[in-house]
This record gives structure tokens, C-alpha cells and sequence, in this order.
């Protein structure tokens, strides 16, 4: 594992991003002081978990981050991450390569990361542990850790070492366990209090409970007997009822008879019309063919016309294709000819090429000759050119030397009047800097004002971000309180369904029926329905309906009678319990005959059955159960209506309290289970709605988070673009000072220039008149020349004459050849022409083939097409014949139609008119019915009047009452044991139930905090002995460890000083207590304490100590922040050289400024502050540059 790289942002001085790209072996940090190289430990220290502001050299955590400079603002958070190689798996995490990050706030906000993911300070202190790095490890060494080893306090020296016996995650598991052994003991003295507390109040409960259980025997017995007596009540009343029932059902069946006889002749009738309208169909649907037949003979000869048409048109394209074939064989037979005579006339071309191409090569073997005889006099001419060459040298130089002389006289005069102008000109170039002066200092002034407007701008768009933030976490909270409202209704909506599919609140019985029919194990029965399931109300009505329903919110509605009875034989052979049936078509509903002094009544408010809604179809069914109970709003406005009306209807108030009929009141407060029903169709009603209006209500808060997150970036990059303004303005007014400044120094430099110039100005004068008696002396030397340079010119031109006269023969001859090789290239393209137009003539030649064989294609399809339409024409010959013979076959037909019609339309007549006989028989029927269900209805009121009271008192239905039925009651002697278990229950008196609840949780929760109790014991003897065990395990580690490291620091310490001897002692023997002392004999001295020697031998020492434990236990990568600083440079050297040593082994970051450390050095950043306050860091690759060196 080594550190690959460190990456600051905001971190102290380094205001930009900032990336270290670190290597293996020594990586050396420099500058000069103040230029921030030592805020690169800093930050190492700090990314690694340094809490202490001290050791970061500051005073509030705060000062971490960049503070701003003259022309840099104050940053908002400071960042620095490690990226640590970890292929070798040194660190115990799934990586290859780990990063770990710290990010502060201005705010005070703190953030840890490992690879990206935010983590605890924790996580990375125990990623690191016993590896030497972390803030309390030797992996980062700097002075305040060189002056903890050699006079801090012992405790700070101990640390260190106990990082490199590796006992620290030992000693933090030791620390944590005692921390957990104080905690249980704390808790321990807590569940003893709350144990006592429980004890105090279990005695008093016991005697409630006691009291409670009893109360609860005697109610019991009560409601055994009770409803035995009520039971033998209703059993009698149902008697009644079925004989009723039976004589109705006789009654019924004549009456069902009498409904088939007339709805067989319906069924009949309905057959006679149903032929009448099929007989007049086929009627018109006969003259409709008849029609269509006519029209489509027709079209067959239409189409016959056409087929005759298309063969003249083939007959005709068939004459066409023989004329082109006459015309395509004259054609071929013309190509052939134009072949032949094109072959001719290029075999005469190729002969008459090969005659002219002999007489060109003849002449070209002539011309190469003369060429020979020109190069001969050229070589003459040539050595005579170079004497005249040698001799126009010298003239030249001559002349060169003269032009010198010349161009110098000129150039000094220039010199002389340039240096007159620049005079001139450095006069006015300083009046004009004076000018550009005053014009930056007008510059300087605007850039100042608009980098106060653009600060102004940059508080406010701070102030902006700062408030959009505010308002979009209000925003993000709310919305997220919203979706947990969201999941709480779909809970609670779920729970709310699933107690409805289950009929939770009905009766056993009813339950059985419904799962019986939706399982289909009543086949002949395709549906029925629970009252409850059928009806709804308003809420505040909730109350009142379900008092009124009582037991019969648990009936059961079918569609027949015959329905009811095959589940009444479902119950028996179930042996299920018993149910009350509704059947649809023969139930009659009740309703009370609301008079004027009803309506009139004070608080009245409707019917029952009136208050509920259902659909139509169950109208009867629910007029039934509650067409005869009244609703008002209280008591006492039912007690007044019921005088008015004699008590002869029961009347419910709002909140469930009755007046019965005779007189009688029920109320209180009662536990019904058939609460929950009505009350939960509007529940599952309410939860839909105020999801949907919370779902709404989350996407209308999600775009609105949407603006407001776009409005928080636009108003960001607005910010960033402010601070990149400013930073651009500083830099633009440091750049117009700097310019300032260079301008002035300019002036300067001016002033000095035109005295030089002044000086030199006389120089060149003094020149001047030396190169005039120079030019003098050369003209005389060039007029020698001159002369011999005539004769030998003389003589090359009259070999340049005998040249001449060779060279124009050779152009006759050449222009005669030309003309052959024009003559050559005319036959060339004549060959290639008569080339082309054969295979032109070839290419024509099988297009005509392919035309003419395209063509007897076309004739042969044509033939075939002419055969298929002299089919199609007889074929539709015959088609049309059919045609004719079944027009004559339907004009047959319509003749004998108008008769069959006229005897179905009075057989019609007929059977209504015996239907209508049979509607009076049923009318009578009926009546006889109305009176039996009248009857009937007497009976069941009485019966559901007992059934109100047995759920009202004992909140059973009748099927759930069953089990306390006794055959053998004595209804006289039960009455008697009722008023005596009464009385009994009263003698009681105030009786609290809940003691018995309330008794055993207060037990349970006391015998559950005595087994804590137990359980806290026996934790606190583990923590114990896992303490003791550490303990061990520390001690025997450390003192194995404590020796190598006394061994390997004797090695060091005798190498860094070249002799001496050095040990580390423990006071008292107690190897995890006790002080750790540091005695040292440096080579010729006694042996002493640490504290006693020199500066830079109590330095050097603590270094033999440090390379002492990196050699014992090295660790991925060691920080040395300045610690040779003291040392001098022979003890300097020795450090390097040890450095260097153990650079293999470990990856050295060394900040220094010393000249021996940086030599040994194979990179070297260097931290510089060109811009005020900012630091950067430039690098340099010196194993790189040194191999470069080596090549060159």
C-alpha cells in the first residue's frame, strides 16, 4: 500500500484545487518560509481525523478554511482526499484503491467519505488502525511530535509507541468494554428501581383482579341463564313464523303454476310473432335477390365485353412485335458490316506506326552523338570559367571591402542621425508614459469601484442561495412528510380491504354463507348479499342505523326463495348455525305511515330505512329490516314522539340510545361488534380520497421543488460567475499597478539611455574617417584584375562559337524528329479510336440479340393471355345462365307468400287473448299472499325486538346465542335465578376490569426486567474477564514488541551518531502504566537522560527512534514535516543517507528546506505564493530529469 496522491481545495493558503501526484521513494516538499508547504501535513493530518485546532496550528476549527485574500474572497468549505493504493490488501475493505475524504463548512457541518460514500470519523480510524497511520500514529512526524518524544508528557510518548506494538485496536476494544461494563452497571441500579417500583403496585392490583374475576363469574352465569330464556322466547316466536312461512309457500306454489301457464303461452305468442316478422323477412329479403340477380346478369356482360375488347388489343401488339423483329435483324446485320470494315482500317494503321518508329530511333541514336561533342567543349570552357571565377572573387572581395567601407561611412552617418532621433524619441516617450500614467491611475480607479458593486452583488446572491435553501428544505421536508402520510392511508386502506373481503364484524354464520358461495360449493346459488355490504350512510347517521339493524346487519339477501332454502339445507348439513334470510322476490317491505304529527315532531328526523342508500333492487330488503323504526336526534325528543305515537313504533336516536315498543329504553354505553362495519366503507372512501389529495399534493411540491432547485443553480452559476467577475477585476487591478509601476521604471531607464546614446554618437565620427584612406588602397588592387579577367573571357568565347554551330544542327534534326513523333502519337490515337468503335459496334451488336429475344417473350405471354380471357368469356356465359334460371324460380316463389302471412297474424290474436285470463287469475293469488306476509311480518318483528335486546345486553346474534341453549330450562325458576345473580352483581359494586389486564402486564413486565436484571449480571462477568483478557493480550504483545523495538533503536542510534548506544525503560515494570523513559550514550559521552543533551543530539536521537519503529513495523507512507531543521549539515547528511535507505521500504513525504534532504530526493514539489496568500505547487521529476541527463 502506498499514498498515490493528495487533493486539497480551500484547505488554509491553497485556494484552488490543488492535486500531488506522489510516487515511491522520497517525495520532497519545499519553499520558502511563509509560502504554506507545511499546510500539506497539516491537511494529511486533518483528512485523517485531527480534532485538535492546536495541532493544526489555529485557534477555532474554522481557520481551516481559506480566510480570503486582499483580492480573493473567503471560501464557504475546505476538502483534502487521499488516494491510497490498496492491491496488496493492506487496509480490510474491498478496494483496490481507497479514498477518503473530510469536507468542512463555514457553517461548522462535517463530512467524512470513503470512496464517495459518506461514513463516521469511527470508520476510518478503525480502517487505519495499527497501521501506523492516523493522527495519533507515526506516519505523519513533525515537530510537535519530535518534542513529544523527547520531553512531552509521558502518556503522549506512550501513544506512539503503543501505535507501533500494534496494541491500539486492543486497547480501544479494552476502553469500549469498559465503557460498556459502566453502562450495564448504571442500568443495573435502574432496573432495581423500576423492579421495586413494580413490586409496590402488584399487591393492591392483586386484590382489583380478585374482585374483577368474580364480578366477571356472576356476569357470566347471568348471561348463560339469560339468554336460555330469551332463546326459548324466540324459538317459539320462529314456530310461529314457519307456519307461517309454509301456509305462504302452499299459497305461492299454486300461484307459481298458474305464472308458468301464462308464460309458456308469452313464450308461444312471442313464437307466432317471432315466425310472422321471419316469414315478411325472407319476403323482402327474396325480392332483394330477385333484384340483385338482375343486376349482377348485367355485369357478366359487361364483363364479357371487356374480354373481348383486351384479345383485339393482344392481336394487335402481337403485329407490332413482329415489324420490330424485321427491324432488329436488318440492324444486326448493319453492325456486322461496320465490323468488318473497322478491322481493316486498323491493320493499316498498325503498319504504317512500325515504318515511322524505325526513322525515330535512328535519329535519336544521331542526336545522343553530338550531345558528346558539346560536353567536350563545355569541359573546357569549364576550367577556364574557374580562373575567371578565382579572378571575380578577388574582385568581388575587393569590391565587398569597398561596399564595407562604403556601407559603413553611410551606416555611422545613419548611426549618427538614429542616434539624433532616439534622443529625440526617448524625450517624447517619457512625456507619453507621464500621459499613460495618469491614464491607468483613472483605469485603477474604475476597476476599484466595480469591484465593490460586484462584492455588493455577491453578499446579495449569497443572501439569494442562502434563503432559496431555506425555503427548499422546508419545501423537501414537508413533501416527505406528506409521503409518509401517503403510506400510512395505503396501510391502513390495505388493513381496511382486507377486513372487508373478510366480512370481519359479521356474524359466523353469515361468514360461512359468503365463503361458501364465492367458493362455489353452492352451485345451484349464483350470488347473495350481507345487508352491511349493501347499504351506506351519512357518518353522523352511522350510529343510529347500526343500533337500528341490530343482529340483522348480518342477514342475508338472495334473489329467490328458493336460493334461501338451499342455503338454510348448506347450514344444517354444516352443522354452521343459523341465518335470516331476505329473499328478493318474496319479501315485502314496511314503512311507517309518516303522519303530519310525526313530521311536526320536534328532532325528528327521518324512517331509518329512508336515511340509508343502496341500490333499488334491495330496496324491499332494507324497507323491511327498518321501514318501522324512527330516527330523531336525542332522548328526549324520542321519548316525545313515542307518547305521540302510543309507543307503537321503536324509535333510535343519533347516539344509539332506543325507545322500544311498548315503552321500554335501551342506552349507555355499549360495545357493538357491528360498529366497524358501516364505518368502514366511508373509512376505505376517506383513505382513497386523502391519498389522492396528498399524492396531488406531493406532485404539485415536486414541481415546485423542481423550480426551486433550477432556480437554486441558476442563482449558484450567477454566484460563481459574480466571484469569477471579481476574481478577474483583482487580477485586472493588480495587472494596471503592476503596469504602473513598470512605466515608472521605464521613465528611468529613459533618462539613462540618451546619455549612452550621446556617447556612442561620438564613436562612430571617429570611424567615419578611418574607412575613407581604407577605400583608397582596394580600387587600385581591382583595376589589376580587371585586365587579366578580359583575355580569358576572349578565349571562351570562341569555343562557345563552335558549340553553337553543333547545337543547331541538332535542333534541325530534332525538329524532324518531332514531327515523326507527332506523326507516331496521330497513328496511336487512331489505333485506340478504331479500338473503341469495335467494341461499341460488339456492345450494340447483343443489346440487338437481347431486344429481340425480349420481344418473342412478350409474344408468347400475349398467346397465353388470349386463351385466358376465351375461358373467362365462357365461364361467365355459364354464370349468366344460372342467373336466369333462379329469376324464374323467385317470381314462382312470391306468388304463394301473401297467404302463409294472413293465418299467423289470427292465430296472434288468439293466444292474447288468453294471456289476459290468466293475469286475473295471478291477481288473486297475490292478495292471498299479501295477507300471510303481513301476518308473517307481525311475528318476525317480535322475534328481531328479542334479537335487538339479546345483542344489546350481551352483544350476541342469535347464531353466536345458540351454545347457551338448554333444553331443559324451567322458565319460571330461570327468572328467579336472573333477579337473585342481579342483585348480587349490584351488591358488588364499583368493580375495575381493567385490574385484571392491567395485573397481568405489570407482571409480565416486572418478571421481564428480572430476567434483564439476570441477564445484566451475567454481561457484566463477561465484560470482566473479555477486560482481563485484553489486558493479557495487550501486555504480552507490547512486551514482546518493546524488546525488538529497544534492539532495533540501539542499531539506529549507533548508526545515525557512527557509534554510542541508546535503550527505552519502563518505570515500575508495568509494561501498559507505566512511564517510558529514553537513555542515551552519544560516542565518547556517559550515559544520560534524553532531556539532558544538546538541541540537535535530543533531535537527532528522537530521529534514530522513528527509524527505529519504521523498521520494526513500517508503515505505507511517513510525512516529515521540517524535523532535521535543527540538525547540522554532517548530522543532516546521515539523515538523508538513512532516508534514502529505507525509501524501499517505505513511501517518504519529507518538507524541508535543507540542501543535504533534497539531494537524496526523487521528486520534488515545490509550494510557491505567486498570487498574495495563495498557494500553488510547481514539480519536478528528478529520477526523470537525471536519466535525461545521462542521454544527452
Amino acid at each position: 500500500m502506498h499514498l498515490k496522491s493528495i487533493e486539497i481545495r480551500g484547505f488554509k493558503s491553497f485556494a484552488d484545487k490543488t492535486e500531488l501526484e506522489l510516487k515511491d521513494g522520497i517525495t520532497t516538499v519545499v519553499g520558502p518560509n511563509g509560502s504554506g508547504k507545511s499546510n500539506v501535513s497539516d491537511a494529511v493530518r486533518w483528512v485523517l481525523g485531527e480534532q485538535s485546532v492546536k495541532n493544526l496550528r489555529g485557534s477555532k476549527m474554522e481557520d481551516v478554511i481559506f480566510a480570503g485574500t486582499e483580492f480573493r474572497k473567503p471560501l464557504g468549505l475546505a476538502q483534502v482526499s487521499l488516494l491510497l493504493d490498496n492491491e496488496k490488501e493492506d487496509l480490510k475493505i474491498d478496494y483496490t484503491q481507497v479514498k477518503i475524504t473530510r469536507r468542512l463548512y463555514r457553517s461548522g457541518e462535517s463530512d467524512y467519505f470513503i470512496n464517495n460514500s459518506r461514513c463516521r470519523l469511527k470508520d476510518i480510524q478503525e480502517l487505519f488502525m495499527d497501521t501506523g497511520i492516523g493522527k495519533e500514529g507515526y506516519s505523519i512526524i513533525g515537530q510537535g511530535k519530535i518534542d513529544a518524544i523527547l520531553g512531552g508528557k509521558p502518556e503522549d510518548r506512550r501513544i506512539l509507541l503503543e501505535e507501533a506494538a500494534g496494541i491500539v485496536k486492543y486497547k480501544t476494544r479494552k476502553e469500549e468494554a469498559e465503557k460498556k461494563l459502566q453502562s450495564t452497571e448504571d442500568n443495573l441500579v435502574r432496573i432495581v428501581d423500576i423492579m421495586n417500583t413494580y413490586e409496590e403496585r402488584l399487591v393492591p392490583l392483586k386484590e382489583d383482579m380478585e374482585k374483577a374475576k368474580y364480578f366477571l363469574e356472576l356476569s357470566n352465569n347471568l348471561k348463560q341463564i339469560d339468554v336460555a330464556y330469551m332463546l326459548n322466547n324466540i324459538q317459539s316466536i320462529e314456530k310461529k313464523i314457519e307456519d307461517f312461512f309454509h301456509e305462504k309457500f302452499a299459497v305461492s306454489e299454486i300461484l307459481n303454476g298458474i305464472v308458468s301457464s301464462r308464460d309458456k303461452l308469452k313464450s308461444l305468442l312471442k313464437s307466432k310473432k317471432s315466425e310472422l316478422e321471419d316469414h315478411e323477412n325472407k319476403n323482402k329479403e327474396n325480392r332483394e335477390m330477385y333484384y340483385g340477380l338482375r343486376e349482377d346478369i348485367k355485369s357478366i356482360e359487361n364483363e364479357i365485353n371487356i374480354f373481348h375488347e383486351k384479345i383485339n388489343s393482344i392481336n394487335t401488339s402481337l403485329k407490332k412485335n413482329d415489324n420490330e423483329l424485321v427491324n432488329i435483324d436488318n440492324a444486326i446485320c448493319g453492325i456486322n458490316e461496320n465490323l468488318k470494315n473497322i478491322n481493316l482500317e486498323l491493320k493499316s494503321h498498325r503498319e504504317r506506326y512500325c515504318e515511322i518508329e524505325s526513322v525515330y530511333d535512328e535519329i535519336e541514336s544521331q542526336l545522343s552523338q553530338e550531345e558528346c561533342r558539346i560536353k567536350q567543349n563545355n569541359h573546357v570552357n569549364e576550367e577556364k570559367y574557374k580562373v575567371l571565377q578565382s579572378i571575380g572573387n578577388e574582385q568581388r572581395k575587393a569590391e565587398d571591402a569597398i561596399n564595407q567601407y562604403t556601407n559603413s561611412l553611410n551606416l555611422n552617418k545613419i548611426n549618427i542621425e538614429e542616434a539624433e532621433e532616439e534622443i529625440n524619441n526617448l524625450n517624447n516617450a517619457i512625456k507619453l508614459n507621464e500621459s499613460t500614467i495618469y491614464s491607468f491611475n483613472a483605469e485603477e480607479k474604475k476597476l476599484v469601484e466595480n469591484i465593490d458593486k460586484t462584492s455588493i452583488y455577491i453578499r446579495e446572491s449569497d443572501a439569494k442561495l442562502k434563503d432559496f435553501r431555506i425555503k427548499f428544505k422546508k419545501e423537501e421536508n414537508d413533501n416527505n412528510r406528506r409521503k409518509i402520510m401517503v403510506s400510512n392511508e395505503s396501510q391502513k386502506l390495505k388493513m381496511l380491504i382486507d377486513l372487508e373481503n373478510q366480512h370481519e364484524g359479521y356474524s359466523k354464520t353469515s361468514k360461512a354463507i359468503m365463503e361458501g358461495v364465492r367458493l362455489r360449493k353452492i352451485p345451484s346459488v349464483a350470488s347473495c348479499f350481507l345487508v352491511g355490504d349493501i347499504i351506506t350512510s351519512d357518518e353522523k347517521l352511522e350510529r343510529a342505523i347500526e343500533v337500528s339493524l341490530g343482529g340483522a346487519i348480518s342477514n342475508i339477501i338472495t334473489d329467490t326463495d328458493a336460493d334461501a332454502k338451499l342455503l338454510i339445507e348448506y347450514l344444517k348439513n354444516n352443522k354452521l348455525g343459523r341465518a335470516t334470510f331476505l329473499p328478493l322476490n318474496t319479501i315485502k317491505g314496511k314503512n311507517v305511515n309518516i303522519t303530519n304529527e310525526i313530521k311536526s315532531s320536534d328532532g325528528f328526523i327521518n324512517v331509518a330505512s329512508k336515511l340509508v342508500i343502496c341500490e333499488e333492487k334491495f330496496r324491499k330488503a332494507i324497507d323491511f329490516i327498518l321501514g318501522n323504526i324512527l330516527v330523531t336526534h336525542n332522548m328526549d325528543q324520542a321519548l316525545r314522539l313515542a307518547k305521540k305515537i302510543n309507543y307503537s313504533h321503536r324509535i333510535v336516536t343519533l347516539e344509539g340510545d332506543v325507545v322500544n315498543i311498548g315503552g321500554s329504553l335501551t342506552g349507555g354505553s355499549t360495545y357493538s361488534k357491528v360498529s366497524n362495519v358501516m364505518g368502514r366503507k366511508r373509512e376505505i372512501s376517506d383513505c382513497s380520497r386523502n391519498m389522492d389529495n396528498l399524492n396531488r399534493e406531493i406532485e404539485v411540491s415536486n414541481a415546485n421543488l423542481k423550480h426551486m432547485e433550477i432556480s437554486i443553480n441558476r442563482e449558484d452559476e450567477k454566484n460563481l460567475d459574480l466571484r469569477d467577475t471579481l476574481h478577474q477585476l483583482n487580477v485586472e487591478l493588480a495587472r494596471i499597478k503592476e503596469k504602473i509601476h513598470n512605466i515608472e521604471s521605464e521613465q528611468e531607464k529613459d533618462k539613462e539611455k540618451i546619455s549612452a546614446v550621446r556617447r556612442k554618437k561620438s564613436e562612430y565620427e571617429k570611424i567615419i574617417i578611418d574607412n575613407l584612406a581604407s577605400v583608397e588602397k582596394l580600387k587600385e588592387k581591382l583595376l589589376c584584375l580587371e585586365q587579366n579577367s578580359e583575355n580569358l573571357k576572349k578565349e571562351v568565347e570562341n569555343n562557345s562559337v563552335e558549340v553553337k554551330a553543333i547545337v543547331e544542327n541538332m535542333e534541325e534534326k530534332r525538329k524532324n524528329n518531332f514531327e515523326n513523333k507527332l506523326e507516331l502519337t496521330k497513328l496511336e490515337e487512331n489505333i485506340k479510336s478504331s479500338e473503341e468503335k469495335i467494341k461499341f459496334y460488339e456492345k450494340e451488336l447483343k443489346l440487338q440479340q437481347e431486344r429481340a429475344n425480349n420481344i418473342h417473350e412478350d409474344k408468347k405471354h400475349n398467346s397465353h393471355e388470349i386463351v385466358k380471357y376465351q375461358e373467362s368469356i365462357k365461364n361467365s356465359n355459364i354464370k349468366m345462365a344460372l342467373f336466369k334460371d333462379k329469376l324464374r324460380t323467385l317470381e314462382e316463389e312470391f306468388k304463394g307468400a301473401d297467404g302463409k302471412g294472413v293465418l299467423l297474424k289470427n292465430s296472434i290474436s288468439n293466444l292474447e287473448n288468453r294471456i289476459e285470463d290468466k293475469n286475473m287469475e295471478i291477481e288473486e293469488k297475490n292478495k292471498e299472499v299479501g295477507k300471510l306476509e303481513l301476518q308473517l311480518s307481525k311475528c318476525e318483528n317480535d322475534r328481531e325486538s328479542m334479537l335487538s335486546k339479546l345483542n344489546e345486553e350481551y352483544g350476541l346474534t342469535f347464531a353466536e346465542a345458540l351454545c347457551y341453549k338448554n333444553h331443559d330450562l324451567d322458565l319460571v325458576s330461570a327468572k328467579k335465578q336472573i333477579e337473585d345473580y342481579r342483585n348480587s352483581i349490584k351488591e358488588l359494586g364499583m368493580v375495575n376490569l381493567a385490574s385484571i389486564e392491567e395485573y397481568k402486564e405489570i407482571n409480565e413486565k416486572y418478571l421481564f426486567i428480572k430476567a434483564q436484571s439476570e441477564d445484566l449480571e451475567q454481561s457484566k462477568v463477561e465484560i470482566i474477564a473479555l477486560i482481563q483478557e485484553m489486558t493479557d493480550k495487550m501486555r504480552a504483545i507490547f512486551k514482546e514488541n518493546f524488546a525488538v523495538l529497544n534492539d532495533y533503536f540501539h542499531e539506529t542510534f549507533s548508526q545515525l551518531f557512527k557509534g554510542g548506544s541508546a535503550s527505552l525503560m519502563i518505570e515500575d515494570g508495568d509494561e501498559l502504566n507505566g512511564k517510558i523513559e529514553i537513555n542515551v550514550q552519544p560516542p565518547g559521552k556517559k550515559l544520560q537522560n534524553i532531556s539532558l543533551m544538546s538541541g540537535g543530539e535530543k533531535v537527532l536521537s528522537a530521529i534514530a527512534l522513528l527509524f527505529a519503529i519504521l523498521k520494526m513495523k513500517p508503515t505505507p507512507f511517513c510525512i516529515l514535516d521540517e524535523i532535521e531543521a535543527a540538525l547540522d549539515d554532517a548530522n543532516v547528511g546521515r539523515y538523508a543517507e538513512y532516508l534514502k535507505m529505507f525509501s524501499d521500504k517505505v513511501q517518504f513525504i519529507v518538507i524541508t528546506h535543507r540542501k543535504g534532504t533534497m539531494e537524496v530526493s526523487d521528486a520534488i514539489y515545490g509550494v510557491t505564493m505567486e498570487e498574495k496568500g495563495i498557494s500553488k505547487i510547481v514539480s519536478l521529476d528528478l529520477k526523470k530529469n537525471v536519466y535525461n541527463h545521462e542521454e544527452d
